[in-house]
């Protein structure tokens, strides 16, 4: 049972201001609504990203087309509770940068090998905030893998839509709110200080790429950056990625964090996966020619 203490929550679905139910307790995630790339009518051919070479995307203002490189990109390292390297967040607002390492930093850090189904009860209107309930703890689908190497997962966060994932760019000075898809998202990934670091502490660790909905249906976001790590990067570990919108509760008092994914259903009721799986670890049960899904 979660704590009756005050929790904290970061909302990586493209910041808005949501609330999720716990018993009869309100838990609120604070926010910015964000357009995704489509609804800015932007165009889907923008140039490809390759390996050692510039990193594209679209800037979210203006919708022009920017080139930059992984270090012009804004990050901040994660760490655990005993301050070693976990991965990388990417973060949009400053509320990100105060919320999230505190999730990852959490002595408790259930998503290791756990997440929960969270669950709208009632849709965001123009003058309130979604409301959310979630279940209780579910087998994440890495959860083998850590158990296996004794290592925590690797975790990568940043805002993401079904088309792209959001990052801020360095651009002559000026810190840029920039759109970048899969084929760009991997170099950008790949090429970070902080995700070397945690690569190399962890050399089997499995990564949760910790993003909204790139792997949604009918989205290649997740598979083109996926395919990069393990391919042109020779990141040799399994990557997971997220169908539906995640949420980072966590309570501060007993350090103790959690991840919640929104469960999703077919029209017959039946519950769908909202994981899937790239196979890149040569240890891997799983490993096959195509993802797997939970």
């Amino acid at each position: 049972m979660v704590s009756e203490r005050i929790t904290r929550f970061a909302d990586v679905s493209g910041p808005g201001t949501n609330t999720i139910v716990q018993g009869d307790r309100n838990l609120t995630l604070g926010g910015d609504w964000l357009m995704s790339p489509n609804s800015l009518g932007l165009p889907d051919n923008s140039p490809h990203s390759s390996a050692g070479g510039p990193i594209f995307g679209i800037d979210t203002q203006t919708g022009t087309s920017l080139s930059f490189r992984p270090e012009d990109i804004y990050s901040v390292g994660l760490h655990d509770a005993d301050g070693r390297p976990l991965g990388v967040l990417f973060p949009e607002t400053d509320r990100d940068i105060a919320n999230i390492p505190s999730w990852a930093s959490a002595r408790n850090r259930d998503s290791d090998l756990y997440y929960r189904d969270t669950y709208q009860i009632r849709p965001a209107t123009q003058h309130s905030p979604p409301l959310w309930q979630y279940s209780e703890r579910r087998d994440a689908p890495w959860q083998r893998e850590v158990q296996r190497t004794g290592r925590p997962p690797l975790y990568i966060l940043s805002h993401a839509y079904p088309e792209s994932h959001v990052v801020q760019v360095d651009i002559n000075g000026e810190r840029r709110r920039v759109f970048v898809d899969g084929n760009s998202y991997g170099p950008a990934v790949a090429g970070n200080e902080h995700t070397l670091e945690a690569v190399e502490d962890n050399p089997e660790s499995p990564v949760v790429l910790v993003s909204c909905s790139p792997a949604q249906t009918g989205s290649a976001t997740a598979q083109l950056s996926a395919e990069y790590l393990i391919n042109e990067a020779e990141m040799d570990r399994d990557i997971h990625t997220a169908k539906s919108l995640l949420t980072l509760p966590w309570d501060e008092d007993v350090g103790w964090s959690w991840l919640g994914s929104e469960a999703l259903f077919d029209r017959t009721g039946r519950q769908l996966p909202t994981f899937e799986s790239y196979w890149g670890s040569p240890w891997s049960a799983g490993r096959s020619d195509l993802p797997k899904q939970y």
